[in-house]
């Protein structure tokens, strides 16, 4: 059999026992049942598979034809991406605080600063592919990781409080693409750069993203995320 590989901006994870791909260039996800799920992985590690006539073998080739047709996986080296799941600490904390929120202490710096995330996140969400939004964000991670100061939870703690209090000023509540990515753009403008987390669960199929630094979860509650696999960290 020939060798495949996962496709650069093709990322993949085991929810309940599923394999889950996000195809990031087409922001579309590919669920695969448990018999297939539980040797897809084998398609792109060294576990030889040469006997002619394993049925093994014919049912790695049927998959690896599927795959191959949805542009998930590749017999290009060069397009390839590695094949690691995301590793992210399991949640134990979150910065959402619960009480109301008309007690945070907002200031003008705070409202330009929200209103600025907003703009761009909708302006990103609006003319830009997701794979283009998340390439900035992760560069922009990136750019700025060396020259991170220890992070500073309370001082977090306080701008998702602000944030949370200014988010009912706009529209589109429930969406949490633009929920999360303005979060990060608010959270960007004090040079505090957490992870943009997507994850998924099956049984009903549920994909989800927010935002998260280490075991610290910014804005959901923990019981929220608890039954969620995160499938891609940016």
């Amino acid at each position: 059999m020939p060798p495949y590989y996962l496709r650069q901006n093709t990322f993949y994870c085991l929810a309940n026992g599923h394999l889950v791909f996000l195809d990031l260039e087409t922001d579309k996800y590919l669920c695969l049942d448990q018999e297939k799920s539980r040797i897809c992985p084998d398609l792109w590690t060294d576990k030889p598979h040469q006997n002619q006539g394993d049925p093994m073998d014919d049912a790695l080739n049927t998959i690896a034809q599927a795959l191959l047709g949805q542009r998930l996986i590749t017999q290009n080296q060069d397009k390839s991406a590695a094949p690691c799941p995301p590793t992210l600490p399991k949640a134990s904390e979150t910065l959402l605080t619960l009480n109301s929120p008309g007690k945070a202490n907002i200031t003008f710096g705070h409202f330009l600063s929200f209103l600025k995330a907003a703009f761009v996140a909708t302006y990103r969400l609006r003319f830009q592919s997701l794979k283009q939004v998340v390439t900035h964000v992760n560069e922009r991670r990136t750019k700025h990781e060396k020259l991170l100061h220890p992070f500073d939870n309370e001082q977090a703690r306080i701008l998702v409080n602000s944030f949370t209090t200014l988010r009912p000023l706009l529209p589109s509540r429930g969406q949490c693409l633009f929920n999360a990515l303005a979060l990060i753009e608010y959270l960007a403008s004090y040079d505090i750069f957490p992870n943009w987390v997507f994850g998924v669960r099956m049984a009903p199929f549920i994909a989800h993203c927010w935002v998260q630094n280490k075991d610290v979860v910014f804005n959901e509650p923990l019981d929220h995320i608890a039954s969620l696999t995160p499938i891609m960290v940016v």
